[in-house]
């Protein structure tokens, strides 16, 4: 039956390299009994306490900014499992908002992630920005965000307590059996203190103030 056009497939192919988009588009609607004054990202450090004028203020914010868009890209080269991926988002500063925000929400274009990864035998290597390795995991050691676990909150700032962070780094493992793994990443997070959004980030003392 040549009337019923055949389905388009979900992947697509460049020489050797299978191309996967990856993505979703995602409206939330977050509403706060008092008011942070911050995006769909909650600030944890700037929840107003009850004697302030904010806490008696509630808040309803409708965003589009967690859409997200990307590509894996698999490719063998010379025996090796070659993987990229690439992930970004729409919450490109701290608010989600510019100097168009009143009359259009222009949101600011992201890199949530951007890592490569070779693996051959029992020996694996990425290298990019990903996932740290304080991030907790739900399947061995693995940089895909759908073996990670930070939640399934709505909030884009997931939840207090968890310890988690998507910074640059070079990542080794060894896979001594399919059950097993072990790895040590270098990585290159900020430094810092506390304070509300990031407003305690160390910084050091320039030339002559050293005591």
């Amino acid at each position: 039956d040549t009337s019923t056009p055949a389905p388009s497939p979900l992947q697509f192919k460049l020489g050797e390299a299978t191309f996967t988009p990856v993505g979703f588009m995602d409206f939330t609607s977050v509403f706060r009994c008092a008011s942070t004054g911050s995006g769909i990202g909650t600030n944890f450090g700037s929840i107003p306490y009850n004697n302030n004028t904010a806490a008696k203020l509630t808040e309803e914010r409708l965003s589009p900014q967690n859409s997200r868009i990307g590509m894996r890209v698999d490719a063998k080269v010379k025996g090796a499992n070659v993987m990229g991926y690439w992930e970004s988002d729409f919450l490109g500063n701290v608010n989600g908002q510019n100097n168009t925000s009143v009359s259009s929400n222009s949101y600011t274009f992201r890199l949530r992630l951007f890592w490569v990864d070779l693996k051959k035998g029992q020996f694996e290597v990425l290298a990019g920005q990903s996932w740290s390795l304080i991030t907790p995991g739900r399947k061995g050691i693995s940089p895909l965000p759908g073996d990670l676990f930070y939640t399934q909150d709505v909030d884009v700032n997931y939840n207090v307590g968890l310890t988690w962070g998507r910074i640059p780094q070079l990542r080794l493992v060894y896979h001594p059996t399919a059950q097993v793994a072990a790895g040590i990443s270098f990585e290159n997070p900020d430094q810092y203190i506390g304070g509300s959004g990031g407003g305690g980030a160390i910084v050091f003392p320039t030339t002559g103030n050293f005591s």
